[in-house]
C-alpha cells in the first residue's frame, strides 16, 4: 500500500497541481499542493541532473524522493540507502525504486521529526550501501520549509471546507431520479431436482431382450428424463390432486 502511495504522491508533485492550489518559488525551490498534501522539488546541475522531492502528507508522514537520469534503479525494488545531513546519518528508512519522468532512483518516508533536522541542513550526502552516489546543497530548504507548512495549513483548511460542504448536503440524494435496484431479496431459490421414487427401477430386466439376458450379453440402457415442479407430470397429463 506504502509503496503505491508514494507513487501517486510523487507522480502528483512532479505533474499537476491539486485541487487545493498552492504554487510558491521560494530560491530555486518550487512547493506546490498535492493530492495527499504538500512537496517541495528541487533540480540540480552535474550529472544527470538530479531530482529531490521533499514532501508531507496530512497524516504526519515526511517521504523525500531522489532521481536521475544516468540512474537505473529499478521501480518497486528495496535499496540499502543512506542519508547524511550535515555528518548525521539517518538509516533504517525504507528506500524503494522509482521513475518518474524520465529519471529513475529511489523513495523512502522518515518520520516527522527528520524535517527539523532537513530545514536546518546545508549538505545531503547520499549512500547506497557504502557507496557515495549524489552530494547536494540544501541551501534555502529552511525557507522552502516554511512555504511547505503554508501550503500544508492551507491544505488543511481546504479540507475542512470541503468536509463542511459535503455535511451541510449529506441528507440530499445525489440523484433523486434514479431507479433504484431491484431488491433481491424476495426471490427463493429453488432447489436442485429430485426423482421421484427408486432410480433403479427405471430399468429392470424386463426391459431387456429376453434372448440377450440367456446369453448373458452386456449393453447399456438408458432413459428419459424431465424435469418440471413437482404439481406436473413427466407425460405432460393432468396436475397432481392438490397441487
Amino acid at each position: 500500500m506504502r509503496k503505491t502511495l508514494f507513487g501517486l504522491w510523487l507522480l502528483a508533485i512532479s505533474s499537476s497541481v491539486s485541487a487545493y492550489e498552492f504554487v510558491e518559488s521560494p530560491g530555486d525551490w518550487t512547493v506546490v499542493a498535492f493530492d495527499e498534501g504538500c512537496g517541495m522539488t528541487l533540480e540540480y546541475e552535474g550529472p544527470g541532473a538530479t531530482s529531490l522531492t521533499f514532501a508531507k502528507t496530512l497524516d504526519g508522514m515526511v517521504v523525500i524522493s531522489l532521481t536521475n537520469y544516468n540512474w537505473s534503479a529499478k521501480k518497486g525494488q528495496e535499496y540499502d540507502v543512506s542519508y547524511v545531513l550535515d555528518g548525521q546519518a539517518f538509516s533504517g528508512a525504507e528506500s524503494n525504486g522509482y521513475v518518474n519522468g524520465g529519471r529513475s532512483g529511489f523513495i523512502a518516508s522518515f518520520n516527522s521529526s527528520f524535517e527539523k533536522h532537513f530545514a536546518a541542513g546545508s549538505n545531503l550526502q547520499v549512500f547506497l550501501g557504502k557507496d557515495k552516489i549524489d552530494q547536494l546543497s540544501l541551501d534555502g530548504s529552511a525557507l522552502a520549509i516554511g512555504s511547505l507548512n503554508r501550503c500544508m495549513k492551507a491544505f488543511r483548511a481546504a479540507k475542512a471546507k470541503e468536509a463542511q460542504e459535503a455535511a451541510r448536503w449529506a441528507n440530499l440524494p445525489t440523484d433523486p431520479f434514479r431507479t433504484s435496484e431491484p431488491d433481491l431479496s424476495a426471490l427463493t431459490v429453488e432447489a436442485a431436482p429430485k426423482p421421484r421414487g427408486n432410480p433403479g427401477s427405471w430399468a429392470t430386466p424386463g426391459d431387456y431382450p429376453s434372448a440377450a439376458l440367456r446369453a448373458r450379453f452386456k449393453s447399456f440402457s438408458s432413459v428419459a428424463v424431465s424435469c418440471g415442479s413437482a404439481c406436473e407430470h413427466a407425460d405432460g397429463g393432468d396436475q397432481r390432486p392438490g397441487c
